[in-house]
């Protein structure tokens, strides 16, 4: 937003969406840990999470949409931002938006791995219908935004 330009100002715009649909299933997410197994600490729930692998699909799509992965609903507003800054020459931006984009990944990688890669070492129990209404929702809307960013991007365009 800072570096304002039309495009600029709307990759942020696009980015406080995505980012704000994805983070708050992850809350959701957290939540779900909290309520039906007690915890929200990272290392409790990658011994969890091959009893979740539902979930775990949904913290990936989160987390690699946060991240700017292609084809997810954060990439294109991620990408419009990194065009601009680079073409102004905010390097730094860039750097910033780069880095925040690995710590994310480096985040949400240990809970993928464990929920993927070991055998199940808790029992699986049941998601309650609301939480799961809930979640799903937020990954329906994450997938939308994927396919018709351009769209909203065509909407809020500003004729030069």
């Amino acid at each position: 937003i800072l570096i304002a330009t039309p495009t600029s100002i709307l990759g942020a715009m696009l980015h406080i969406v995505t980012h704000s649909v994805a983070k708050i299933c992850l809350f959701f997410i957290a939540g779900f840990y909290n309520c039906i197994y007690g915890t929200t600490d990272v290392a409790e729930i990658r011994k969890i999470a091959p009893s979740t692998k539902l979930i775990v699909l949904a913290i990936g799509v989160c987390g690699m949409s946060i991240a700017g992965f292609p084809l997810l609903a954060g990439y294109l507003s991620k990408d419009l931002m990194l065009l601009e800054e680079l073409h102004s020459g905010n390097y730094a931006a860039v750097l910033f938006l780069i880095v925040g984009s690995i710590i994310n990944i480096f985040y949400i990688f240990p809970v993928l791995k464990a929920g993927f890669g070991r055998t199940r070492t808790v029992e699986s129990r049941p998601i309650p219908l609301s939480m799961a209404f809930a979640i799903v929702t937020c990954i329906i809307a994450l997938i939308s935004l994927s396919f018709y960013t351009y769209n909203i991007i065509r909407i809020f365009e500003v004729d030069s």
